[in-house]
Parts: structure tokens; sequence; C-alpha cells
């Protein structure tokens, strides 16, 4: 098991009688890139998108069967495949970024299985629904 080590600057600042020890948060972008070279993040990232893509192109199949999307905000969308697909694609993946800034490398890793999990019930459960209705 190696230990995660994020670059940070240390001031220390004397304060009275104590001493206070500030540390800079490392630059956002270089988290980001340091995630994006850990595998597991971006498998996970990859499989999220792909479960995003898939339940798209499931969704258009259902709907094209004579299904009804119930999803408010993804009805607008599913009328154009590459739209919807993008969106859903998009906002996986800005999320992901967002947290992949902001939290650290152990952090991430569950953020993104989260992501990646919950990404892939929206296929599995429409997939399973056209098996049963045919």
């Amino acid at each position: 098991m190696s230990a995660e080590v994020e670059p940070t600057t240390r001031t220390s600042l004397r304060v009275g009688r104590g001493q206070v020890q500030v540390e800079a948060a490392p630059r956002r972008l270089e988290r980001l890139r340091t995630c994006l070279a850990d595998a597991a993040c971006r498998r996970l990232l990859l499989l999220a998108a792909a479960a995003q893509l898939a339940d798209a192109v499931i969704t258009n199949v259902a709907i094209s069967r004579g299904f009804v999307e119930e999803n408010g905000l993804m009805r607008l969308l599913v009328f154009n495949p590459l739209l919807g697909g993008s969106v859903k694609v998009g906002v996986v993946l800005a999320v992901c970024a967002l947290a992949a800034q902001r939290l650290p490398l152990r952090q991430v890793r569950v953020a993104f299985a989260v992501a990646a999990v919950l990404s892939l019930t929206g296929p599995v459960i429409d997939a399973l629904q056209l098996l049963v209705h045919r």
C-alpha cells in the first residue's frame, strides 16, 4: 500500500506565544491531473461515462418500442439521442471533475465508484424492463 502525497506549501507564523502552521491547498488542476493519472480513477470515470451512454441508447430503444420517458428533465432531450447522451455524460463528467479538484485521491475514488454504480443502475433497470415487457 503506498502513501498518498499531495503537493502543498507550508508556512509557519508566530502568533503570540504559540505557532500556527498554515498549509496552502494544492492547485485544483494539479489535483485533477493526479486523479486522472490514477488508473482506478480513470477506469471508474470511463465506466460511469459508458453507463450513461448505454442508458441513453437503451432509453431510445425503449421509446421506439412504445415506452415513455418518466424523467421530466430528460423527456425534453430524448427526442435527440445525441443531445441526450451528451448531456448525461457531460453532467457526470462535470460532477466528477469537481470532486477530483476538491477531494483527496482516496475520497475521489469512492466518489467515482458511487458515480459508476449509480450510472449503471439506469441501463440495467431499463434493459430488464425491455426484456420483461417484450
